[in-house]
């Protein structure tokens, strides 16, 4: 089995992971540090969370919590993985999930601009 190890506030999380044929912790990790903003790309959102999935939509990181600044890290495997941002304050905003490449030993910065879920018809 694969670990995946979510650093998060100076805390360690091991999760299992969903990928199969591990026996091993992976040593080929990178990470994801990012920030959530609303869409007028200056307001933080605090109180978000992200997602992580894997090229073939299986959930990685259910719901991770962004900080007080709206900032998050995650550390993963080396490879392709969709992320997305959501939150309800004021509402329902939500990201499209965009592709980040996860490099070994390196971190990819990426930041969300989420938009107001349209209404539920």
């Amino acid at each position: 089995m694969r670990t995946i190890i979510i650093v998060f506030l100076s805390t360690v999380f091991l999760i299992g992971c969903a990928f199969s044929g591990c026996n091993s912790i992976e040593t080929n990790f990178g990470t994801i540090a990012g920030t959530v903003f609303f869409s007028d790309e200056t307001t933080r959102v605090a109180g978000a969370w992200v997602r992580v999935y894997d090229e073939q939509g299986t959930t990685i990181v259910a719901e991770l919590p962004v900080d007080d600044q709206a900032r998050f890290f995650v550390a993963l495997p080396e490879g392709n993985y969709i992320v997305t941002a959501a939150t309800t304050q004021n509402g329902i905003y939500s990201s499209s999930g965009d592709v980040v490449s996860v490099l070994a030993h390196q971190t990819t910065r990426y930041f969300f601009a989420i938009q107001e879920a349209p209404p539920l018809s």
